[in-house]
Parts: structure tokens; sequence; C-alpha cells
């Protein structure tokens, strides 16, 4: 599928392939996406790219929500250390 056509023709997706996404294609969906307006053109962009299904899963798992007690102003998600590394 054509990365602008997966975007303008955007829905909710829960079945994906098991066939890993080509760099090219990776660097024209993150090309794309900076290129959307910010407050004050700060362009404040912070992407990241998992390919690592481990990895993946455990993000997933991680950034459920956290059952709150009721009247608790505290966010439902832990705040955790990431790290990243520039598409090269």
């Amino acid at each position: 599928m054509d990365p602008k056509e997966a975007i303008y023709g955007r829905r909710a997706v829960r079945e994906f392939t098991p066939k890993p996404v080509d760099e090219e294609v990776l660097r024209q969906l993150v090309d794309a996406a900076i290129q959307a307006p910010s407050a004050v053109n700060q362009q404040p962009w912070l992407f990241t790219v998992v390919q690592d299904k481990a990895l993946l899963a455990r993000i997933s798992r991680e950034a459920k929500p956290v059952k709150r007690r009721k009247g608790s102003r505290r966010s439902s998600f832990p705040a955790r250390p990431c790290q990243s590394r520039p598409l090269s």
C-alpha cells in the first residue's frame, strides 16, 4: 500500500501481517509525520520505530491503563524511561 494512501485513508486496524515494513517506507512515514503543523512551529517531534516483537509486546502491556482509586487525580500510566536510536 502506498504510504499516502495509508495516511489519508486511515482506519482502525486490529490485525497485521507478519511481514516487516521496508525501511524506505518507514522513512517516508516519518517524513510525512514531521510535515504536520505544530504550535509556534516548535516541531517537537520524537518518533520511535519499534520492530522487535518482544519489545513491542512489552510496551503494549505496560501502556495499558492502571486502575485508579476512585477520586485519584494521578496519571494512570506509570512513568518509565525510554531509549531510542535514530533511523540510520
